[in-house]
């Protein structure tokens, strides 16, 4: 014999009942804010492009100088930064 949990089975309806509530109203989709790379932060990233290849070891040692200036920054964005900027320095 199992025990009932009202208590459970009550707090499912009240998703339900919030469910279809939240799904009549509009869904407002934000926009990414776009970060801008300080002079700052672009003097540190210039260590990037000593090599043709992207470093792990380079981009870790300029990660944590970067952080000491904002939070912002990540290895993704690190080598997001590499790709976007890599073919623009060579030339």
């Amino acid at each position: 014999m199992q025990k009932k949990h009202p208590i459970v089975e009550s707090q499912g309806q009240q998703s339900n009942v919030l469910d279809s509530v939240n799904s009549e109203e509009p869904i407002i989709q934000h926009k990414l804010q776009r970060k801008c790379t300080t002079d700052a932060e672009k003097k540190i990233l210039e260590g990037l492009f000593e090599f043709d290849f992207f470093s792990d070891d380079t981009a870790i040692e300029i990660l944590r100088e970067l952080q000491d200036i904002s939070n912002d920054w990540n290895m993704q964005r690190i080598r997001t930064y590499w790709n976007n900027y890599k073919k623009k320095i060579s030339k």
